[in-house]
């Protein structure tokens, strides 16, 4: 199965829940491919993140959804 997770905080929880995820003054949304549990670097999220939001990969790109891959193995929208 593909990880693919989005790290926040509570305090946006909130928000998010209202109006999804947002790219703010990024390009992209940035989704990491591991946790910060798994004990290696994770590009593409912070280690202090209280929140998880994990993507459903198969069900994002049947909808159309385009995601990329960078070259650190951030998981882009």
């Amino acid at each position: 199965m593909i990880v693919c997770v989005h790290g926040t905080y509570k305090r946006n929880l909130e928000s998010i829940l209202e109006s999804g995820l947002k790219r703010m003054k990024r390009l992209h949304v940035h989704f990491s491919s591991g946790l910060p549990t798994d004990g290696e670097v994770i590009s593409g999220m912070r280690r202090d993140v209280n929140v998880l939001i994990y993507l459903d990969v198969r069900k994002a790109l049947e909808e159309g959804m385009k995601l990329y891959i960078s070259d650190n193995k951030v998981i882009l929208t």
